[in-house]
């Protein structure tokens, strides 16, 4: 017993000065890593598998008028990451080009509008997909 006491005794001696040596000779690899530990914990309310979104850009039916491809009146593009071109409205992410369709996004389908001028089609989405792959 008291052997496994002076073993376990040595190892945490070993590790302390291990950790005082490296911290004199990289002091910044200690605070760099308390910095990570603090974002990481800030971002707790954060579902883990949750993608990073590059800033994106608020578009709304006022500025588009009569182009105005949704039912939605207002939302935001945003390039997420691997190119996923996506439009955010409330909680809710829909896919604007392919890649963003096989990340599994939501199909904007249910809120892309009619087009009243040609039945059967929609209004045109060029406009606003652009947008949201040039923040790509």
């Amino acid at each position: 017993m008291k052997s496994l006491l002076k073993t376990v005794a040595a190892l945490v001696a070993f590790l302390f000065l291990f950790g005082l040596v490296v911290s004199i000779i990289n002091p910044e690899s200690i605070q760099s890593q308390s910095k990570e530990n603090e974002a990481a914990s800030e971002g707790q309310n954060k579902p883990l598998n949750e993608e990073k979104a590059l800033p994106g850009v608020e578009v709304n039916r006022e500025y588009y008028g009569d182009d105005w491809p949704f039912t939605v009146d207002s939302g935001r593009v945003e390039c997420r990451q691997g190119g996923a071109a996506v439009l955010v409205v409330g909680d809710w992410v829909y896919q604007l080009n392919g890649v963003a369709a096989q990340k599994g996004y939501a199909d904007v389908s249910p809120i892309w509008r009619d087009n009243p001028e040609i039945p059967g089609t929609k209004i045109d989405i060029g406009k606003v997909r652009q947008l949201a792959s040039s923040q790509c």
